[in-house]
């Protein structure tokens, strides 16, 4: 068995990124390593890693823009019996649907506007009336979303 020699970097596979630890300003991280030549020699891109990465993404929140203007224009929170109109509208829009991407994506948009409702219905400078109402609109969304989850599963 030969000496290892000091400053020897492993050899990870060239263009695919590989998970190891380092020591980075003092401690042992969990990175992400990629080698790749440059000039006839190896060289390394280094990604760190958060733990809670995934848990805590920075800017994601229910209140952020529409990604479907298509189905935010259907969505509606001012009353709810426009709520109820609505998610007729998501559910027609689901049963019409042909692909199975499809009907996720709406499946989530009933989802998601059921979930903003509920947690608009927690603002503390709301009447009793006004949250009793996003209340059940919360109900309505989440009635037509348990029924598309219910649909898409047997898929």
């Amino acid at each position: 068995m030969g000496k290892k020699k000091k400053g020897l970097k492993p050899k990870f596979p060239l263009g695919r990124w590989v998970q190891t630890n380092r020591m980075i300003e003092g401690r042992q991280r969990r990175v992400w390593v990629k080698a790749y030549k440059k000039n006839g020699k190896r060289r390394y891109k280094i990604r760190l890693t958060n733990p809670h990465e995934k848990k805590y993404r920075k800017g994601r929140s229910l209140f952020r823009p529409a990604k479907y203007k298509k189905y935010s224009k259907i969505v509606s929170f001012k009353d709810p019996e426009d709520a109820f109109i609505s998610s007729g509208q998501l559910l027609d829009e689901f049963v019409r649907s042909k692909q199975k991407d499809k009907k996720l994506r709406i499946a989530r948009v009933s989802q998601y506007a059921s979930n903003r409702a509920f947690a608009t219905s927690k603002k503390k400078d709301l009447s009793q009336k006004e949250r009793n109402e996003f209340i059940e609109i919360g109900k309505i969304y989440k009635r037509s979303a348990n029924g598309m989850w219910k649909e898409y599963n047997k898929l």
